[in-house]
């Protein structure tokens, strides 16, 4: 819904803002190189250090060139991790509130063992959780950084010559 306000109704206040926020900047430059507009989505739901809120990636992205199908499923593949962990710590946690109040004073080898099947999943799931967190992360990190440089030589181009080579005098 915010994705579709910012493409129709809201599109010249969301451009406006973005191109006065350096890091909106950054990403709707990342989303405007060929074929980068599903990996940009993807890679920010992903990334667990976000250069912008979360509640303004519809919006960035509803300004940006992103196509509707590149935003909907970047947005759902990203979304399966938090979902997922949420899901899995959820039903541990039920499990071991309702092992605990059963009277279970004379453990089983069964519980037992379904205890240890549960800290297995459980250690491989946030094992794969930050490896995937970390590896976006590393992602959109290059990313940021390539996206920043972009925009300063277009600063210091639209800056003029005098200006830029005052700046580069200076450094």
């Amino acid at each position: 819904m915010n994705f579709g306000l910012a493409r129709t109704v809201l599109r010249e206040k969301t451009q406006k803002i973005i191109k006065n926020k350096p890091a909106f900047r950054a990403v709707d430059r990342a989303c405007s190189k060929d074929g980068n507009g599903f990996k940009t989505v993807l890679t920010l739901r992903l990334s667990p250090l976000l250069p912008i809120p979360v509640a303004a990636y519809p919006y960035v992205f509803g300004a940006s060139s992103v196509g509707i199908p590149e935003f909907v499923l970047g947005t759902a593949l990203g979304s399966i991790k938090p979902y997922a962990l949420d899901a899995y710590l959820g039903t541990l946690a039920v499990g071991a509130a309702s092992s605990s109040s059963s009277s279970s004073s004379s453990a089983t080898a069964g519980s037992a063992s379904d205890m240890f099947g549960s800290d297995a999943v459980l250690l491989a799931v946030v094992g794969v959780v930050l490896l995937v967190g970390s590896l976006a992360t590393q992602v959109a990190s290059s990313a940021w950084t390539e996206a920043q440089e972009e925009l300063a030589l277009e600063d210091l181009a639209a800056a003029g010559p005098s200006d830029a080579a005052a700046g580069h005098m200076q450094e």
